[in-house]
């Protein structure tokens, strides 16, 4: 089991889960974890809008990992609705919409497919 030391990129605490438990890193904060715990929280947090759709190596993430060589400058989380780099979307797909379902807290991401909407969900 090897211990690393897990980056956090950001100026706010960034939390992940691993095997039931929480864990909080603090910002720009330097926490020893396991390895697989490391990677799991990792990924747990991406930079949103980063991701490439055709490449799900590709985002970059608010956490770091010393022993791997990860990217550890400091970085803040961005305004998009989620991970995908729309830009990156040729023809269909290549817009959300944000979407108010239900209560203030949900909210749902609509990929408009050429302004087709077949089961009738509102999107304005």
């Amino acid at each position: 089991m090897d211990i690393v030391t897990i980056v956090n990129r950001t100026s706010v605490p960034v939390e992940g889960t691993f095997d039931g438990r929480v864990s909080v890193i603090p910002p720009h904060g330097r926490t020893p974890m396991l390895a697989n715990a490391a990677e799991k929280i990792k990924s747990q947090n991406p930079l949103m809008g980063s991701e490439d759709p055709a490449d799900p190596r590709s985002p970059t993430f608010l956490l770091g990992v010393v022993e791997w060589n990860d990217d550890i400058s400091p970085i803040e989380q961005s305004d998009a609705e989620e991970r995908f780099d729309r830009s990156l979307v040729a023809g269909p797909g290549a817009k959300a919409i944000k979407m108010n379902v239900g209560s203030k807290k949900t909210t749902r991401v609509h990929v408009a497919l050429n302004d087709d909407n077949p089961v009738g969900i509102d999107t304005r």
